[in-house]
């Protein structure tokens, strides 16, 4: 085994993911797609096994894909997270979200602020409430979202270095 290869190919790889979203606001399926493949093989040969990179991948997709549904999520974000599910497994990936919760609402806002684009993003929650409410509303003039592309990078260096679940027990004592 080679010691941090698994982790060092994902962390390259989110940063790339990283770099195109705050650019373009898009990560590409050209990343995410053998992102997948490189996680299910690193993970076989150099890591705990296939059964747990599978299992990571699936309880990945199993999270992020009805949050895409539901348009909580974009595409390349949800791809990202069950990709990256494939190198962390189950328990990882749990713990890579747990963190993108956590620091989604300070990281996400300073990112809009930053860009100037605060504003445009209220406008969009508001547009959002009242359709769900079924109040008539204008769309706003362009809809911006946060790029979660950084904050992915962000929270999987978190988890990484933490162990989420090593805090249950105490919370729960």
């Amino acid at each position: 085994m080679i010691p941090g290869l698994i982790e060092g190919v994902l962390v390259a790889a989110l940063v790339g993911a990283a770099v195109s979203d705050a650019q373009s606001g898009k990560i590409p399926n050209v990343l995410t797609g053998p992102l997948l493949l490189a996680g299910l093989v690193l993970s076989t040969i150099f890591g705990q096994g296939f059964l747990f990179a599978l299992l990571g991948a699936v309880v990945g997709f199993a999270i992020h894909f009805p949050l895409w549904v539901m348009k909580v999520e974009r595409g390349g974000d949800a791809k990202l997270l069950i990709a990256a599910g494939a190198f962390v497994g189950w328990q990882g990936i749990l713990e890579m979200t747990l963190s993108v919760l956590i620091l989604y609402i300070p990281m996400g806002l300073t990112i809009l602020i930053a860009r100037g684009r605060l504003g445009n993003f209220i406008g969009h929650l508001r547009h959002v409430k009242n359709q769900a409410l079924n109040v008539p509303s204008a769309p706003p003039a362009e809809v911006t979202v946060a790029v979660m592309g950084p904050l992915i990078l962000v929270a999987a260096i978190v988890a990484m270095v933490t162990d989420w679940f090593d805090f249950v027990p105490l919370i729960w004592s």
